[in-house]
């Protein structure tokens, strides 16, 4: 009796999540609508009013993905779309949307990558927003003139994408916590706390894992490990296409908005 009440609660939670997801979905296309409106012809006098509901509705749709992708988790809908992508071109591509972000807070980032070619077998728009968040952590945690270097180590078995940063670092009980659902530091409201938590399901989903190294006042490491698949006819995926990288500009304007 105890274990069908538990399937049924679960049932019931999941339902619960579903049906948010759809709420979640509405808003985003509400928002999407607004900010093309702010994209209309307006005068010079408007001009900041429209950029101010740009800038808001970039935030807002950040929310709703976060909420939404958090959703799918809790109700088992989350799926990856794996695409075969060149891992090292890839990442250039995510540090050269990010710099100009990063650079508003006097914060380079840098990157050390291989010359050989790296296939990955992974959804790449899932990817670059678990990539953006972890980058912004840092940001967001590092003083005017450090940098944030992003770097690729590898095994027989795994790819270790690592963003390290020479912040403020993270205090023993923040590191326990940060991965947790809705954790903010010093409890933000301006943040959903769902960044990390994200992250570290898409590594989780992707057959890897998440790890984070941290000392206060030396810098936070925070690596993403995922599994070197090898393609075969079984496993053939669509490959990571320019679409793909235009969706990556988006993504980044839309974690980065407001910061």
């Amino acid at each position: 009796m105890p274990n069908k009440r538990l399937r049924s609660s679960k049932t019931i939670e999941s339902a619960k999540a579903t049906e948010l997801s759809s709420v979640v979905k509405s808003v985003t296309e509400d928002c999407v609508n607004l900010q093309n409106i702010s994209l209309m012809k307006i005068s010079e006098k408007d001009e900041k009013i429209a950029e101010e509901i740009r800038e808001q509705g970039y935030y807002i749709l950040r929310t709703c993905h976060d909420m939404n992708e958090y959703l799918q988790i809790l109700s088992g809908e989350y799926k990856l779309l794996l695409a075969k992508t060149e891992l090292c071109s890839y990442l250039e591509d995510f540090c050269k949307e990010v710099a100009p972000y990063t650079a508003r807070k006097g914060i380079a980032i840098i990157s050390a990558l291989p010359e050989d070619k790296i296939l990955l077998k992974t959804d790449p728009e899932k990817l670059c927003y678990a990539l953006a968040n972890i980058v912004l952590n840092s940001m967001e945690n590092s003083p005017n003139g450090t940098r944030i270097k992003i770097t690729l180590s590898s095994t027989s078995r795994f790819i270790k994408i690592t963003v390290a940063d020479r912040g403020f670092g993270m205090s023993e009980e923040t590191l326990e916590r940060c991965a947790q659902p809705l954790f903010t530091k010093n409890g933000r409201k301006s943040k959903l706390g769902l960044g990390l938590t994200l992250a570290g399901h898409f590594a989780a989903e992707s057959g890897g894992r998440l790890s984070i190294k941290s000392k206060e006042d030396k810098g936070t490491a925070v690596s993403l490990s995922i599994p070197l698949l090898e393609f075969t006819h079984e496993t053939a995926v669509g490959s990571f296409t320019k679409t793909d990288f235009e969706n990556m500009a988006y993504i980044i304007k839309t974690v980065f908005s407001k910061n």
